[in-house]
Parts: structure tokens; C-alpha cells; sequence
């Protein structure tokens, strides 16, 4: 029976309070470069075929993304010419360090997939490409995550339990959505706020920057596996930082970051470093034969 039948199963979500759930992930924000002015030299008012321009832009940039998403640990969220990809880390230890480096290494190197993939079309349909920024952290799960039509609708106005006759022919739709993956994400905050200083604070262009925050968090899991190794080399390209396998394999690497740039960040709102990527070395590929150039 309903615990009141002159509420609705909204006010139980709203009565409801829950211990927060702190846990960690990684987060990596993208999004469409000089977007604004599709709309600002237009006034906001666009004709059918500039929305056509927009939408074809919007569409691509979600497929490619979409196609370079295969994180069963992780979600995926789109905001008008943003998009947020996170990847959650399960409990930390000796055990399972490992094979948390080996979902963080799949996971960037799909980030750096997609950011490569979405600028060749961006530059082949004449516009500036993305930016990416990924960040580490840790996030607050505090609430309900979302609100269906059948939420809102009286208990003792439905014929019987289950779902409410409105529920039912209208396919029950989302109302109000507040994401768990999302719910105070403080590594989704850091890539947010570090991707919206943009060229002010050097990180500018269509490229991909990785917040310091996120290698320091490997280091640990680096210490703590044993098996791994860091090294970093000065080259003419950049600097190298390399994470190695101390035992012999096939593939050396477990991946490798060639960095264009560092960025210092002394603000207010956040004090860190940031790193412009120049190459990625992914873990199935010997870094003498191959690279993702950025």
C-alpha cells in the first residue's frame, strides 16, 4: 500500500534523505569552439538554414562522441555544444591498482580519439574544432535523480498500485533529471572552470589539456601496483612522461603523454597546473611505432 495515499511518490522522494555517497572519477569536459557565434551575429534569431548549420554541427560532435564511448564504469552527458564524459574508480588498493591504470588508460585514449576525430571534421566543414579538459576528483551522490510524470500524480486519484493512467499514455517522461554520475562532481567543476578561462590563461585553441590533478592521482596508483614505472624526459619535442611496466612485455607502456605546455593556474577559484597534450601513447601500441598526435 502507499505509505499515503493523499501524497504522491514525488513527496516521498522529497521527504526522502540520504547519507552522501562520496566516491571518485575522472571527468573530461568538450566542448564546440566559437559556437556563441552562430547565434550572436545573428542576434539570436536564426534562419532555417543557419539552424540547419547548427544542428548538423551538433549532431556530429554528439555521434563522435557517442563512437568513442565504451566505458562501462563511466556516463555520458550532453549540454547544448558541451559534452561531459566521466569515468568512475572503484575503491583503491594494492589488488586492484592495476587494473583501475589499465580503465583510466582506455578511457583517455578514447577521450583523445574523439577530440582528434571531432577537430578532422570540424576542420573539413570550415570550423575552429573542440576543446578538451580532463580533471580528477571526487563526487557527492545527495539525492534523487530524476522526476517522472507519474512522480507528480496523487496516490488515492490512481485506480490501483503501479503507474497512474497519465503515466501510462505518455511513455512516463523525465520531468526533473539530476544525475547521480553528476551530483557535486568536483573533477567535473575543475574541467568546467579551467576549459571557461580559455586563451585568458593560456588554454586556448582547439587542443587537450590534462589538469595536474589527475597525475597525481596516477602516481599513486603508479606507487602502489608495483609493476610500474615513471619516467620523464626532457626531448625536442616536449616533455616526455612515460609510465612503464618494470616487467618485460610486449607493449613497454602502460601509456605516454608528450606535453606541448605547462600552465600555471593561480586564481581564486583554483590553483593548479595544466598540460598541453602533444601526443598520446596508448597502451596497445609500442611507443616506437605509434602515437596519437594532438
Amino acid at each position: 500500500m502507499y505509505s499515503n495515499k493523499y501524497s504522491s511518490p514525488l513527496g516521498d522522494k522529497l521527504k526522502n534523505k540520504i547519507k552522501p555517497t562520496i566516491s571518485l572519477n575522472l571527468c573530461a569536459w568538450s566542448d564546440l569552439l566559437g559556437f556563441g557565434s552562430h547565434f550572436t551575429k545573428n542576434n539570436w534569431k536564426l534562419s532555417e538554414k543557419e539552424w540547419q548549420k547548427v544542428t548538423d554541427r551538433l549532431d556530429l560532435f554528439y555521434k563522435i562522441h557517442s563512437r568513442y564511448f565504451s566505458d562501462l564504469n563511466g556516463f555520458m552527458f550532453v549540454l547544448n555544444d558541451g559534452v561531459i564524459k566521466t569515468h568512475f574508480l572503484e575503491k583503491v588498493s594494492e589488488e586492484n591498482s592495476i587494473n583501475i591504470l589499465h580503465g583510466i588508460e582506455l578511457w583517455i585514449r578514447n577521450i583523445v580519439m574523439a577530440h582528434i576525430s571531432i577537430f578532422e571534421e570540424e576542420v573539413s566543414n570550415k570550423f575552429p574544432g573542440a576543446r578538451t579538459v580532463i580533471a580528477f576528483g571526487e563526487k557527492s551522490e545527495y539525492s534523487f535523480s530524476e522526476a517522472r510524470i507519474d512522480d507528480f500524480v496523487l496516490n488515492y486519484t490512481r485506480p490501483k498500485e503501479g503507474f497512474s493512467n497519465i503515466a501510462k499514455g505518455t511513455d512516463n517522461p523525465i520531468i526533473i533529471s539530476n544525475p547521480k554520475e553528476l551530483q557535486m562532481n568536483t573533477a567535473l567543476a575543475k574541467a568546467y572552470i579551467l576549459d571557461d578561462m580559455g586563451s585568458k590563461k593560456g588554454l586556448g585553441g582547439s587542443s587537450l589539456y590534462i589538469d595536474e590533478s589527475v597525475l597525481i592521482f596516477v602516481n599513486q596508483l603508479v606507487k602502489m601496483s608495483n609493476i610500474i614505472t615513471i619516467n620523464k624526459s626532457d626531448t625536442e619535442e616536449g616533455k616526455l612522461i612515460s609510465f612503464e611496466y618494470t616487467e618485460e612485455f610486449e607493449r613497454p607502456w602502460l601509456f605516454g603523454l608528450l606535453i606541448d605546455k605547462e600552465i600555471n593556474i593561480d586564481e581564486e577559484i583554483i590553483k593548479t597546473n595544466v598540460y598541453k597534450i602533444k601526443a598520446y601513447y596508448p597502451n596497445d601500441e609500442h611507443p616506437e611505432e605509434f602515437r596519437f598526435k594532438l
